[in-house]
């Protein structure tokens, strides 16, 4: 009788293991089949903005990082305190917000778009420093992948330069100043409009007043056209001396000729011209300078437009 009731205690003993080890088992598979989710706090946020920003981090992780890397992205992930910001851009709701990740060393400057007026999501995202280490957030690393920035400069630099050449105005200060205008192609009135320099967008009714152009290409001739055209370029420099191949001289005697009315206009797309140009060195495109060389029309183009 002692011995069965020795052996039935090991049963049970036994028993529970048994169940033990298939709860923990279940759990470890759980754990390692179940998708990433972002530990971050989101504690204040609508549901709706909570999706958003799931939805917007998910995306550019997913396209930033490795498989191995995202077995790690996640540990640890903080939204920082402070971040969050929501603006309007160009009829673009827009908001911007950074993660760090300790565990892969890496940090998230996370912008998106939502089009609320036709209640669909337009997501786009830029990574400031996913490309570099923990010491803080620097943007225009052009190595990084999924910058919208980058994709823009690369997607119309061929373009930009041809114009160059043909109209005697630096290809970096026209790329820096459609960046700066449409957003790096993502506001409506570049993408409903193909006008990626705001060109007759006035103050009072941007997008209805802005010119809509047949293709994008033709967009990015309106924006050369329109310095041609427009006696107060003439006037403030434009086609003269320096500011052929100069773009940071370009742009001021540019916003001389009342280009824009915001009065930090020089110092934003001055900063812009100065990634372009980054870029243009990294991946051995011609300065506006070396245009000039190459294709000494460049020079006698402008003259065409210079006041008399």
């Amino acid at each position: 009788m002692k011995n069965k009731r020795k052996w039935g205690w090991w049963g049970v003993t036994g028993g529970i293991c048994v169940v033990i080890m298939a709860v923990a088992g279940l759990i470890i598979f759980g754990i390692l089949t179940a998708e990433f989710k972002p530990a971050l706090s989101l504690a204040g946020f609508t549901e709706e903005q909570q999706g958003r920003i799931e939805e917007a981090l998910n995306r550019i992780l997913v396209f930033n990082l490795t498989d191995e890397e995202m077995e790690r992205a996640y540990k640890g992930a903080v939204m920082r305190e402070g971040s969050y910001m929501e603006d309007w851009v160009a009829g673009f709701f827009q908001a911007v917000f950074i993660v760090d990740l300790p565990e892969v060393k890496q940090s998230y400057g996370v912008t998106y778009y939502y089009v609320t007026e036709f209640q669909e999501s337009y997501f786009k995202y830029t990574t400031l420093a996913n490309c570099l280490p923990e010491d803080g957030l620097i943007y225009g690393d052009f190595d990084c992948r999924g910058d919208i920035m980058t994709v823009f400069i690369d997607d119309w630099h061929e373009v930009a330069i041809k114009l160059a050449v043909e109209f005697g105005i630096p290809w970096e200060v026209a790329m820096a100043q459609g960046i700066h205008e449409s957003a790096s192609g993502t506001s409506r009135i570049s993408i409903e409009k193909n006008n990626f320099h705001g060109i007759g967008a006035f103050d009072r009714d941007p997008y209805e007043m802005a010119y809509t152009f047949s293709t994008p290409e033709a967009g990015w001739r309106g924006y050369f056209e329109n310095i041609t055209r427009t006696p107060a370029y003439c006037l403030s420099g434009v086609f003269v001396g320096e500011a052929i191949v100069n773009p940071q001289k370009a742009l001021r005697a540019i916003a001389a000729g009342g280009y824009a009315s915001d009065e930090n206009y020089i110092e934003l797309v001055a900063e812009k011209i100065r990634i372009v140009e980054a870029r243009a060195a990294k991946k051995g495109w011609p300065s506006s300078a070396e245009l000039a060389v190459e294709f000494p029309e460049m020079r006698a183009n402008a003259a065409r437009f210079a006041c008399q």
